[in-house]
């Protein structure tokens, strides 16, 4: 456990500074060097930062009071009570005298991403850049050719000129600013108790930019098995070369954090048959876990947070298999099948079981904001929501699928990428697809990925535009995501992981 120094001071103890958080959290992923922390013993309002002087409205010891932090100095005051909060509302644009920065919010139809405008702030003509954000923004501040953005996921920091992104704190609904000597944010540290305690943070300049490093690879000593991506996060199976307990890997990308999730008794058993994990999903913060040991197949629901396994389902094969699972968000999908009876297709919200439909079978399954595409066996895709069929569509025979807003993408059996109206079921687009694609499909943004052989390509779904954005010295699997392209392969000394961020891919097929 990391010690923490604090100095009492303020008005009766309402604010302490610190050199480091000590939650647990903060130990799996330590404040970066030269941190300055302030814990206030109430809920703070409002804050600003101008030069090295933090100034905050916080709600302390019954009334509203004003506290001004100096983080370099390590000194803080506190006023008595005041009488209110200075109004404030997020900044959707703002300038450092060099660049002018706006969000530009996103669209599901047409699909896509939130967006930071760059122009000249001297000239004040024309667009530099319009960088896609890895989540939904609300506020935006620049200094020194840096903006940082509060999103959906939490705080990043983005360097104008290239539009490299960098994962500060996982806080929603903050209003981070930053300054030439810093920047401030509010940390999530008590979010179980925000109401009695908060916790600012301050980052100097320099440590902010040394943030903004290129994400990985990630090199494995092991063999990397099934991988699944949602949002920023990676999952993956980490082969145990004895067979007596393969590992689940996560890999949060813009943090550059990487741990193993604990391999707990359902996911591997005391005793158990020759086998391991042979299949993931996952969606925000669950996790499925497909396990085969022997003839047995168990799906195991998880989650980062509270590291809680639940047993969705068990199955013999030979009597029945579990031949598809999927995730977007806090939806997770699955489907079992079992020797002549129709397959049950099942929906977990987060760990809860949600319902499920009957169908003639599932060969696949894509899931998209809670709603389900599921391909059968004879090539039909049937549309899912809730515990209901809304459309069954008829596609050339597909070998795989992708759900995306008002869209389905289809590789078919004859080497095409078809794009069909999901409720009209009319094609839209037809384009051919590489030689040799394995069965294998995501959609994100108007663009899709297919790998084939050691090959990642990306094809828009508006105009076929098709380029190769990787090659590798080894057969390539990848999946396509909010922040880019996660492309996995395995070597003789073990399995790396790459990204791609999503603005190369727009480079690439020229958006």
């Amino acid at each position: 456990m990391l010690r923490r120094q604090a100095f009492q001071l303020g008005v009766a103890g309402a604010v302490a500074l610190t050199l480091a958080a000590s939650a647990y959290a903060y130990v799996c992923h330590p404040d970066p060097p030269g941190t300055r922390s302030l814990a206030v013993k109430g809920k703070v309002d409002s804050y600003s930062l101008s030069g090295w002087r933090v100034t905050l409205h916080a709600w302390v010891g019954g009334c509203e009071r004003r506290i001004v932090w100096r983080p370099v100095r390590g000194t803080s005051s506190a006023s008595g009570c005041t009488d209110g909060v200075p109004a404030t509302t997020p900044a959707g644009s703002a300038s450092d005298g060099r660049y002018r920065v706006s969000l530009i919010s996103g669209s599901r139809d047409p699909d896509q991403p939130d967006r930071l405008a760059v122009s000249d702030a001297r000239t004040g003509k024309g667009r530099l850049h319009a960088w896609p954000l890895p989540a939904a923004a609300s506020s935006v501040d620049v200094a020194r050719g840096v903006a940082v953005v509060s999103t959906s996921n939490g705080d990043y920091v983005i360097r104008v000129r290239d539009g490299r992104f960098a994962l500060v704190v996982k806080h929603r609904g903050d209003r981070p600013q930053i300054e030439p000597a810093g920047m401030v944010f509010q940390d999530d540290m008590y979010k179980r108790r925000s109401a009695r305690r908060s916790l600012l943070k301050f980052l100097p300049f320099a440590t902010v930019t040394r943030s903004l490093r290129p994400f990985g690879p990630l090199r494995v000593p092991q063999m990397i098995g099934d991988f699944a991506l949602d949002g920023r996060s990676v999952i993956f199976v980490k082969r145990d070369p004895t067979g007596e307990c393969d590992r689940i890997g996560v890999w949060t990308i813009p943090w550059h954090y990487s741990t193993d999730l604990m391999d707990e008794p359902p996911i591997c058993p005391e005793r158990h048959a020759p086998g391991g994990i042979s299949a993931l999903a996952l969606g925000g913060q669950y996790v499925e876990v497909l396990t085969t040991y022997g003839k047995v197949q168990t799906l195991i629901s998880s989650t980062f947070v509270h590291c809680i396994e639940k047993v969705v389902s068990r199955t013999k094969l030979g009597s029945g298999s579990i031949p598809a699972l999927a995730g977007d968000g806090s939806t997770l999908a699955y489907a079992l099948s079992r020797r002549g009876q129709q397959a049950r297709v099942g929906r977990l919200q987060g760990q809860r079981e949600a319902g499920a439909v009957q169908i003639p079978s599932a060969a696949a399954i894509s899931v998209d904001r809670g709603r389900l595409a599921v391909l059968r066996a004879d090539g039909r895709v049937d549309v899912v929501q809730d515990d209901r069929v809304l459309q069954t569509l008829a596609p050339a025979p597909a070998r795989a699928i992708a759900l995306r807003g008002q869209q389905l993408a289809v590789l078919t059996r004859a080497g095409t990428l078809d794009v069909y109206a999901l409720w009209s079921g009319r094609l839209l687009h037809r384009w051919k697809a590489p030689t040799g694609a394995s069965a294998a499909l995501d959609v994100h943004y108007g663009a899709a990925v297919v790998t084939a052989g050691p090959r990642v390509y990306a094809i828009s779904l508006a105009t076929g535009a098709r380029r190769v954005l990787l090659v590798a010295p080894a057969p390539v699997r990848a999946h396509l995501d909010d922040i880019g392209v996660v492309y996995t392969y395995n070597t003789a000394r073990g399995g790396l992981l790459g990204f791609i961020p999503f603005a190369a891919v727009e480079r690439a097929l020229g958006a």
